[in-house]
């Protein structure tokens, strides 16, 4: 009997893996031939020396849903935002001709903050 090949370890105690002399095999030949698709800082969250020892399996992605009758009322072209400065100046200019928000800022989840901030 030996270890799994493969094991899902919690993010919070991957670097407990890592102390000293890591447990675990490399993983570099296998991430190579993704290392021009996938987020390099994710890589290195597994990354000890030089050597990858863990894959993350998503990087927490976040999708944006646009009302757009409000957009199309306000003049707004959602496929124009692109960066948080497009946001907020596509939001100042919705409000302004239709007198309605067009996103939120919930308070009721620390997760959201977190969202944005990652995307920062």
């Amino acid at each position: 009997m030996g270890a799994p090949d493969i094991a899902d370890i919690e993010l919070g105690k991957f670097p407990d893996f890592l102390a000293g002399e890591p447990q675990l095999e490399p993983l570099n030949d296998m991430a190579e031939p993704y290392k021009g698709t996938v987020v390099q800082s994710q890589l290195d969250l597994y990354a000890k020396e030089g050597q990858i020892y863990g894959l993350s399996t998503h990087v927490g992605a976040t999708v944006a849903f646009y009302n757009t009758e409000i957009l199309d009322a306000a003049g707004v072209d959602y496929k124009s935002i692109v960066t948080w400065d497009d946001f907020k100046k596509a939001g100042i200019q919705v409000y302004e001709k239709t007198g309605k928000y067009m996103g939120t800022a919930d308070t009721s989840a620390i997760w959201q903050a977190s969202l944005l901030l990652a995307r920062q």
